[in-house]
């Protein structure tokens, strides 16, 4: 355009080439322009709520639908705790139990067991290598060996058949089969009993004749030297020890002693707790999850929105700054012909030796190419603030809503009238509930930080 402002050369046809010069330019912006704004127009961004709202109406029916499926899920364990309450009851009865049941600490046993089994092998392999009898490597091997199968059988023989040998022995309604039973486990147990002292019986003799093919030979030792020798009575005694321990250990150390009674107890009790709050726990996190996934919906569709409509608002502003630009020029090009033509009047005049008229500039063509500043068709876009802001109000308090009825109804479950005492003594009252029901109840995560790109205020899932 620059090229239209240059200095004319001074002729009769100077100032129409010029003019014609003026319009062909201003017409080929005038053209570019024309199409630029119908382009501009074409891509306005038109922003829906519709769409936001979908993905808001889905989010809130999800964790509606997510709140009262976890509160129907708490009111069927309710359900489950008090059937297998009753169920526990009618164990005890069935029994004739007086006692509550015990639920010993499965850890603690076994590191008792092990401490006593490493001290047997370590006691027996001293009193094996005492006397030259065996080598130290011998003496170790053959104690360590000793006291494994000493405990192994201990434990099996506390634990299987002593336990059962008072199976329903003061029930209310005996039946020949309990007989049965509590009369082949204390043979059994009687058997266990003569195999571990088969066992220290052996690891007496072989501290006596120091070989283990030589037990049962009493042509050199007889059976009597195998009590007179302290060392072969040490072997005995700690093996006897050991085997109490271990049978005491396998009696009640894992389980009550009356089979199936623990079992029967942590049902109705822990184990039923331990799913409602893992039942809680899996609850918020879904409702979290779902609640983060609506936001981030959410916030993805406004971020591209809003990018649209900045890209709109950058290439408006360009276009209008070269609207103005083009009217500008239009207005200078017009007085430049208007300069040019009086020139030319004034060296005709001159030349005739009388005043000559400008000719007829016809400047209504030229100014006809200006522009609107701002098309009225091509402001606006700005989203507006309210729908974006009433979508993230609402997605938080339906999440807050179904947390809350995620969480009173975990702690009505807790401190539900089925939370009763254990113990089977009965008074006229009734069983007890279990006072002073302790659970800690964990927060949801909170909404991403992006939720505070300047859509709305940040969310917070924790209340």
């Amino acid at each position: 355009m620059g090229a239209l402002f240059t200095t004319p050369v001074r002729q009769a046809s100077s100032v129409g080439h010029r003019r014609a010069a003026y319009l062909a330019g201003f017409r080929s912006e005038h053209s570019d322009l024309t199409l630029a704004l119908r382009r501009l127009r074409s891509s306005k961004p038109d922003f829906s709520p519709a769409q936001l709202e979908r993905i808001v109406a889905s989010g809130v029916a999800e964790m509606d639908a997510l709140a009262a499926q976890s509160a129907a899920q708490f009111e069927q364990l309710t359900q489950a705790r008090l059937y297998a309450y009753r169920a526990h009851r009618a164990f005890q009865d069935e029994h004739g139990l007086t006692a509550p049941a015990k639920t010993p600490d499965m850890l603690s046993t076994l590191l008792v067991l092990m401490i006593c089994g490493l001290a047997e092998a370590a006691f027996t392999a001293v009193l094996m290598i005492t006397g030259g009898k065996m080598t130290i490597l011998e003496g170790f091997g053959y104690g360590a060996t000793v006291a494994a199968v000493n405990l192994a059988v201990g434990t099996l023989a506390g634990f299987l058949p002593l336990r059962y040998a008072g199976f329903k022995l003061h029930a209310p309604n005996p039946q020949a089969r309990d007989a049965a039973i509590r009369a082949v486990s204390t043979g059994s147990f009687a058997f266990a009993m003569f195999v571990l002292t088969v066992l220290h019986f052996a690891a007496a003799r072989v501290r006596i004749t120091g070989s283990a093919t030589s037990i049962f030979d009493f042509s050199q030792f007889s059976f009597g030297a195998t009590f007179a020798d302290y060392y072969a009575l040490g072997v005995m005694a700690i093996g006897a020890v050991g085997a109490v321990l271990a049978t005491y250990k396998g009696y009640n150390g894992f389980s009550d002693p009356v089979p199936g009674y623990t079992d029967s107890r942590r049902s109705a009790g822990e184990r039923i707790d331990a799913e409602g709050q893992d039942a809680h726990d899996e609850a918020l996190a879904s409702l979290a999850d779902v609640f983060a996934r609506a936001g981030d919906e959410a916030d993805s569709l406004l971020a591209d929105a809003d990018e649209r409509i900045r890209s709109y608002a950058n290439e408006r502003d360009a276009l209008a700054q070269r609207i103005a630009v083009h009217n500008g020029l239009i207005e200078t090009a017009c007085d430049d012909l208007k300069l040019a033509a009086q020139d030319e009047a004034a060296r005709q005049s001159f030349i005739a030796g009388q005043s000559q008229a400008p000719e007829p500039l016809r400047l209504e063509e030229l100014k006809a190419l200006t522009l609107p500043d701002l098309p009225d068709d091509a402001d606006g876009g700005a989203m507006p603030a309210m729908p974006q802001a009433d979508a993230f109000t609402r997605l938080q308090s339906a999440h807050d809503s179904a947390a809350s009825i995620i969480r009173s109804a975990f702690n009505t479950f807790l401190t539900d009238l089925t939370r009763f005492d254990f113990h089977p003594a009965v008074g006229p009252e009734g069983p007890k509930e279990i006072p002073n029901a302790d659970h800690a109840l964990p927060n949801t995560q909170s909404l991403p930080k992006k939720r505070a790109n300047g859509h709305a205020p940040p969310l917070h899932a924790g209340k």
